[in-house]
């Protein structure tokens, strides 16, 4: 197996059978960079424009660093980038509700990610718990460790195989990540004072529905 072999499977696979999947999770990433472009034209107005803007820039390089990994087979290890994704998008919650914490951004005061869960009443409390276990560190856990060893004859997996249900469960995990992220992003325009978005968040609600529908995302 060469070391792209798997990335080049799951991109065949993406291309033909599996396409509908690919266009929901790009759509997802195109839609994102839409809103991030109505920030970049406001940054000049505001530090709120500012900071929520780069916010969902760095939010955006780790979904694509997440459907980066699960084509090459390696959504395990993918979870290290989510959680600080999950960071990205509290905090943009934050900003919304507090619009004074892009300030605390700026000048390196933003509290920590828990107090800033705890102010917003996050709700991935479990999900950070679980991935700081098992994939946020090293872990020699069996969720961490189980995917290397192929069980049927005890070899190691050195390489992640290309198969077909943990590809489609990863982009549904994908979408409705860069969706909650897309969504909130719609927000904070509407927050930070850009003209009506309504339109906006109406197109984005109903491409989140059919996405969901079509993934099976839970």
């Amino acid at each position: 197996m060469t070391i792209w072999q798997t990335r080049e499977q799951s991109q065949a696979a993406l291309d033909n059978g599996l396409n509908g999947y690919r266009e929901y999770v790009e759509g997802a990433l195109s839609r994102l960079d839409g809103i991030i472009a109505s920030f970049e034209r406001r940054q000049v107005e505001s530090l709120f424009f500012r900071v929520c803007g780069l916010t969902l820039v760095k939010a955006r390089s780790y979904i694509v660093g997440l459907y980066s990994l699960c084509l090459d087979g390696l959504g395990q290890e993918a979870g290290a980038l989510l959680r600080p994704l999950v960071e990205a998008y509290e905090a943009l919650v934050y900003f919304r509700l507090e619009p004074g914490g892009v300030a605390q951004a700026a000048e390196g005061k933003l509290p920590t990610a828990g107090a800033i869960a705890k102010k917003i009443s996050g709700r991935f409390q479990n999900m950070r718990g679980y991935l700081n276990k098992h994939a946020s560190h090293f872990s020699f856990s069996e969720e961490s460790m189980t995917h290397l060893i192929d069980f049927s004859t005890l070899e190691w997996r050195i390489s992640q195989p290309y198969m077909e249900h943990p590809l489609k469960t990863n982009m549904g995990v994908v979408f409705g990540v860069a969706m909650l992220v897309l969504m909130e992003g719609i927000n904070c325009l509407s927050v930070g004072g850009a003209a009506s978005i309504d339109e906006l968040a109406a197109e984005a609600e109903e491409f989140r529905d059919k996405g969901i529908a079509f993934l099976r995302v839970p």
